[in-house]
């Protein structure tokens, strides 16, 4: 669809807009098709929403990649960048379904499943954490994965010493 095929929608009460959006959607458009902007200038929001997280702006970092998410939700980049804001903004739930997305999209990056396994943590699921990190140990390769690696080596590490520790005024006390 191009934009000149979009301005028939102008004319049209609402549901029917939502319907022909509906209907393109359905037909394997995205709404890259219906805003006008170019590769080159999802390229240079991008840059845009990096520059602004790099600053610790994730509230105004956060619409720019929902937009490219939108307009592109088969980037594993925007996706990615999409869940770091909501996770920087304790938004962890939600930032855990748009990790997963980027997963999809890119199932060769532990870092991904590394971030699920933070938000899962902050949201007190440290059963599925701790099976999340086996996951990114197996998955990076030396050499390529050794930040990662040895992140989830040391995350790993506290969470067993979490477990194997009683809190106090438990039952085992």
């Amino acid at each position: 669809m191009t934009l000149s095929q979009t301005s028939q929608f102008a004319g049209q009460s609402a549901p029917d807009v939502t319907c022909s959006l509906g209907d393109h959607i359905a037909r394997g458009g995205s709404l890259r098709d219906i805003l006008p902007f170019s590769e080159v200038d999802d390229e240079s929001l991008y840059a845009l929403g990096y520059g602004l997280y790099g600053q610790a702006s994730y509230a105004l970092a956060m619409p720019i990649f929902a937009l490219l998410v939108a307009r592109e939700g088969a980037d594993p980049r925007f996706n990615a960048a999409y869940a770091a804001c909501l996770h920087m903004q304790d938004r962890h739930e939600l930032a855990i379904k748009y990790y997963l997305t980027a997963f999809i999209l890119d199932p060769a990056n532990p870092a991904l499943i590394f971030h699920v396994c933070e938000c899962l943590l902050a949201t007190g699921q440290q059963g599925p954490a701790r099976q999340f990190l086996d996951v990114v140990e197996e998955m990076c390769e030396a050499g390529l994965h050794d930040p990662i690696l040895k992140k989830a080596q040391g995350l790993s590490a506290l969470l067993d010493a979490a477990i194997q520790t009683p809190k106090e005024g438990s039952l085992n006390d």
